[in-house]
């Protein structure tokens, strides 16, 4: 498993200062990857290095939400708010590149 370059600000984000969980910080940011891809996000902008802004805002916010840390139920519920308000606006910027053209899913 290759390290990708946003494990540093994952971890930073989600607080974990040991390579220990390196792994499984991996996981998270793949998950969070494929979770964008299933929801229509371009390929090409969750490709590693070429993560723009608001993809790595989604990928830290969907860690934070399932990496297993003690949360509470409505800290819980407003990272899954802010993870879908997130890709809700990945989604409605075609012109951005963040969508995956339906003419081309069709091709």
């Amino acid at each position: 498993m290759s390290t990708p370059t946003i494990l540093p600000m994952v971890k930073t984000a989600l607080h974990v200062t040991s390579s220990l969980f390196d792994e499984l910080v991996t996981l998270q940011i793949d998950a969070a990857k494929e979770d964008l891809l299933r929801c229509g996000v371009e390929s090409s902008i969750l490709e590693d290095g070429s993560e723009t802004a608001l993809v790595k805002q989604a990928i830290i916010v969907y860690a934070q939400g399932h990496f297993g840390l003690e949360i509470d139920t409505g800290q819980a519920s407003r990272l899954e708010d802010s993870y879908k308000r997130v890709v809700l606006d990945l989604l409605s910027h075609v012109e951005t590149g963040y969508l995956v053209a339906k003419e081309a899913e069709d091709e």
